[in-house]
Formats: C-alpha cells, structure tokens, sequence
C-alpha cells in the first residue's frame, strides 16, 4: 500500500524508532479504518496522495504536507465544525 509506505518513508525521516513508526501507522489506520466514516477514509488519503505526487515538484516543503494530509481530518465527527483543530491537538 503505498499510503503506509510513504508514511514509513516520511517517518523515518524523523525516527529509527520502528515501534514509534509502526504504533504511528496503526493510530492513522484505525482513525481513518473507522467504519462509521464515509469520506476520510484511507481511501481518501490514497487518492489525495496520488494526486499531489503528480504534482511534488512544484510543492516546496512535501514532509510537511505529507504530515498535514495524513493528519488533517484524523479526528472526524461529520456533525461537528471543529475537525481540524481536533485533529491538530491528538495527544
């Protein structure tokens, strides 16, 4: 799956920590695996990714927009306005 490899590219950047890295993936994969999402799903994030590694040449930081796509919409409740600030304080 390209979406967790690219996860693991990006964290290792980071980390050789490789429970850190794994633990991280399974945080990403059980938020946007959740059965109750419709649209931020993990699917979502593969097509985003697609999408902008068409384009990764004219992006100037990719890690931090490889952090944002994966973490923008991790916490979501589709009744509630405050997804991304959520997403951003996940312990």
């Amino acid at each position: 799956m390209i979406l967790k490899e690219t996860f693991v590219g990006l964290l290792k950047n980071y980390t050789k920590d490789e429970q850190l890295i794994a633990s991280l993936w399974r945080e990403v994969e059980a938020y946007y695996g959740d059965t109750l999402r419709h649209y931020h799903t993990l699917d979502h994030l593969e097509n985003l990714l697609l999408e902008l590694t068409a384009v990764k040449e004219k992006i100037k930081n990719w890690e931090a927009l490889l952090f944002t796509l994966y973490y923008h919409d991790i916490i979501y409740d589709a009744s509630k306005q405050n997804n991304e600030d959520e997403s951003a304080h996940l312990p």
